[in-house]
């Protein structure tokens, strides 16, 4: 064998020695970055195929939020506007149910800074045969608020009537004060 031809092959054997091997490790690394990225695709995928589903969830939510929201009275009512109304619906609501409504104590609004709420409770006197206090209290449920049956009492007891005693509360949010610099 010539001196070139020995030259070429220990040249091309030290490049195979000193380069290939770190091609080995190149292409292992490049590997596991294309392992990586498939693995990160198939994510995006799984998002953006959930992301409709996900988006349905979120707006049945607001639905229900905005719902439940409806069912307080406004934090720009005040108190005494709000319990007035309640009072009229439980005439209004004793009346249908062929009961009587006697009279009615508006109770200390309660605040709870902790809930976001403030509680206006109602306490009314009203007669009737159980069979329309059963109806008066059917007919509670069809307030377009939010309304608690807080407490109920039953009271004297006659041959056709019985008087009941009802606390029944509706609800504010809080009105959340302006930090200096909010609009």
């Amino acid at each position: 064998m010539s001196n070139k031809k020995l030259l070429v092959l220990l040249l091309s054997v030290a490049f195979y020695v000193m380069y290939a091997s770190s091609y080995s490790e190149k292409i292992d690394t490049l590997k596991e970055q294309i392992l990586y990225l498939n693995m990160k695709i198939q994510k995006e995928e799984s998002i953006k195929a959930n992301r409709k589903k996900i988006l349905s969830e979120i707006d049945k939510v607001l639905k229900v939020a905005e719902k439940n929201e409806k069912l307080l009275y406004s934090p720009d009512q005040n108190n005494s506007e709000i319990q007035g109304s309640i009072q009229m619906f439980l005439k209004k609501t004793a009346s249908d149910s062929m009961a009587t409504f006697i009279n009615a104590a508006w109770n200390e609004p309660l605040e709870d800074e902790k809930a976001g709420y403030v509680s206006l409770p109602i306490t009314a006197s009203i007669k009737g045969t159980p069979d329309a206090m059963a109806f008066f209290l059917k007919n509670l449920y069809k307030s377009e608020k939010l309304l608690n049956i807080k407490t109920l009492d039953i009271g004297k007891i006659r041959p056709i009537f019985v008087y009941y005693s009802i606390t029944v509360a509706g609800y504010k949010p809080l009105k959340k004060e302006k930090k200096h610099g909010e609009k």
